[in-house]
């Protein structure tokens, strides 16, 4: 979901690329594990909470096709959620 207002903003097409329902919209259960199972991989690997989220995140959609799009939306995923963090502290 966050994957696809990222890929939205970017300008991509905001559709996640492990969706097994066929239209490419909403979240399936293939969509949730997927990004669990990049979640730990990443977590193993040493990284942080906040980047292994966002990797998570990015790892569903259009985005992570291309290197260089996949870093610039977890750059942007990382801001948004830094962001929406700070919020929720005050």
């Amino acid at each position: 979901m966050l994957g696809s207002l990222v890929g939205q903003l970017l300008g991509g097409t905001g559709n996640t690329g492990a969706s097994s329902g066929g239209t490419g919209q909403g979240l399936d259960l293939t969509d949730l594990l997927g990004a669990g199972m990049n979640y730990m991989a990443a977590k193993q690997n040493g990284k942080s909470d906040v980047e292994a989220l966002t990797g998570a995140l990015m790892s569903g959609s259009t985005m992570a096709q291309a290197p260089y799009r996949g870093q610039s939306g977890e750059v942007v995923t990382s801001a948004l959620l830094s962001a929406l963090t700070s919020m929720m502290k005050k």
